[in-house]
């Protein structure tokens, strides 16, 4: 793969979003071949800085994804030219996590955001498959799980969650050679690898990322038969409303997709350390409680995750086990930010504390994160842009799940793959986000009326059609 087509993907999502706080992308900045990363930052006005000797400070990033890639390039952006060091748990150099399970033609090097030579020319130290054991705050300190110290005089936290296996599995699925977590490359690999001789694939967890996996199985392998499972009856309403929940699940189904929503999970049997099938107790309208047995080559977990921050001292935790940062990315300890799916942030739009654990959003906390650590940065305040494919692209602006009233538009009635529908979230009357089926051009529309906080009132909302929202001045 080119060196360039990596820097594109890394820059993709910012610059989809017209997000890349140094300067303003209207239209795309990479031609039929791609920049580099001097000439992506060139064209917005910045130049990539070289470490200096007699720069003596050092600045330590911890993960291995998108994130933690986007805050070393945004530190160099940003005029920093002391030490940088990368500390992440991962085998390979930082890639692109947003892909994995989803893009079944790709291995690991081709996911890849940056080379070997983007780290060594910009002076950035890279440790893989380190774990990190502890962060001394009050001495500036990090020690790695294999004994190893570093001072530190900004450090920013880019971890990725680890998802969360239900308990009444836990026990069930240790060690079993067809049962996978997609958090990680080498899931990633075994996915690839174990799909093309798996008839029956069952998928546990009905979050936006399961959908994502099912749809891009089925679109691949359409003879092959897919379940998914989840306990909630009711899946990605919290995140999109009624409507647009029905939607996707319907979009996902019309590929071929069998779901069992509010299933309870009664056993499994293995045989030789594999899942040979699963028995459950579902609900039918006529039968009431039954059981069924459902076949299984291949089990993939795509549940929820939770937050991988042991390492840091209780105080800069808060009770939910999230790390507290303020509009710059920053902690309680000025020096140490955070960014990703282990942080709750303050929520402009809802004058309320939030949490994302969606790639792009990373990215762009990442960006900020390293702009604020090198004293030229900015509030992360815009609405974010972050988009989603179940066959048909899904497109939301803002903080859709933090919500107490939705209200949905159909835009365009008829089969899943063809209807449009706009679903729009309020807290305490005021919108926070809006999400977009199929018509990302609408979206990009409605973000600009939520960054200049003209969107109308929920009473307002409910006697207007959406073209009047977009022409309302």
């Amino acid at each position: 793969l080119k060196p360039s087509i990596m820097f594109k993907r890394a820059f993709r999502y910012l610059s989809a979003a017209s997000a890349i706080s140094l300067g303003v992308v209207s239209t795309p900045i990479w031609a039929a071949e791609p920049p580099l990363p001097e000439e992506i930052w060139s064209s917005l006005g910045t130049k990539l800085t070289r470490p200096n000797s007699d720069n003596n400070q050092t600045y330590i990033v911890v993960g291995g994804g998108p994130s933690a890639y986007m805050c070393v390039q945004g530190l160099r952006a940003s005029g920093f030219t002391g030490k940088i060091l990368l500390i992440s748990p991962e085998q390979h150099l930082p890639y692109d996590k947003a892909q994995l399970g989803v893009n079944l033609n790709a291995d690991v090097t081709s996911l890849l955001l940056g080379t070997e030579e983007f780290y060594r020319d910009y002076g950035v130290e890279v440790l893989l498959n380190t774990d990190v054991d502890w962060v001394n705050n009050k001495d500036h300190k990090l020690r790695t799980k294999d004994g190893k110290e570093f001072s530190y005089h900004k450090l920013c936290i880019a971890t990725d969650g680890i998802t969360m296996v239900p308990s009444h599995y836990t026990h069930s699925l240790k060690n079993l050679d067809n049962f996978v977590s997609i958090r990680e490359a080498h899931d990633h690999e075994k996915v690839v690898k174990e799909l093309p001789g798996a008839q029956s694939i069952v998928i546990v967890g009905a979050t936006l990322k399961g959908f994502e996996v099912a749809a891009s199985i089925l679109k691949q392998y359409p003879d092959k038969q897919v379940y998914m499972l989840d306990s909630n009856d009711q899946p990605l309403q919290d995140e999109f409303g009624n409507s647009m929940a029905q939607t996707i699940v319907r979009q996902v189904q019309s590929l071929g997709l069998r779901s069992y929503f509010g299933a309870k999970f009664h056993n499994l049997t293995e045989e030789n350390n594999k899942v040979t099938s699963i028995k459950l107790q579902t609900k039918n309208e006529f039968k009431g409680s039954i059981e069924e047995t459902l076949p299984t080559d291949l089990m993939i977990l795509t549940t929820e995750s939770r937050n991988e921050v042991e390492f840091l001292s209780p105080s800069l935790l808060q009770p939910d086990g999230l790390i507290s940062v303020d509009s710059r990315m920053r902690t309680v300890d000025s020096n140490i930010y955070a960014v990703g799916d282990s942080v709750s942030y303050p929520n402009l739009l809802s004058e309320h504390r939030t949490k994302n654990s969606y790639v792009p959003v990373s990215q762009l906390q990442a960006l900020y994160a390293a702009q604020n650590m090198a004293g030229n940065g900015h509030r992360f305040l815009n609405a974010p842009v972050y988009s989603a494919n179940v066959g048909v692209r899904v497109d939301m602006a803002g903080h859709y799940g933090d919500h107490d009233w939705f209200f949905s538009e159909t835009l365009k009635d008829g089969p899943t793959k063809e209807a449009q529908e706009v679903t729009y979230f309020y807290k305490q009357g005021r919108c926070v986000g809006v999400a977009v089926y199929n018509n990302p051009e609408l979206l990009l529309k409605l973000k600009q009326k939520l960054d200049s906080g003209r969107m109308p009132s929920p009473s307002q909302l409910t006697s207007l059609k959406t073209a009047n929202v977009i022409n309302e001045e």
